[in-house]
């Protein structure tokens, strides 16, 4: 039978942050996979999609489906700016014990 201590112990380290315990070296890269797995699902989703509408034979539909990929891209690119923005914040309450 677990006691209160063991509990409680488990549940703290349950609300650690994996930045707070892991090497940084490890924690950017358990980090960094999803986010790598997501531009790569996003670029395959765009290849394909060109593909297909490339089987159209439609110049203007092609067009439209190739614009979309910078778009996207400006997009990920606004949203890692803020990504990063709440990391320095994240990071400074880590550093602060809150």
């Amino acid at each position: 039978m677990r006691t209160n201590i063991e509990t409680n112990k488990k549940s703290n380290e349950k609300n650690e942050s994996l930045l707070a315990t892991v090497k940084p070296s490890k924690a950017i890269t358990k980090l960094a996979i999803p986010a790598i797995l997501a531009l790569l699902a996003k670029a395959i989703y765009n290849i394909v999609d060109s593909f297909y509408i490339g089987l159209l034979h439609d110049d203007g539909a092609l067009a439209a489906v190739g614009v979309t990929l910078p778009l996207l891209l400006i997009m990920v690119s606004v949203e890692n700016i803020f990504a990063s923005g709440a990391a320095v914040i994240a990071g400074r309450q880590l550093g602060e014990k809150k």
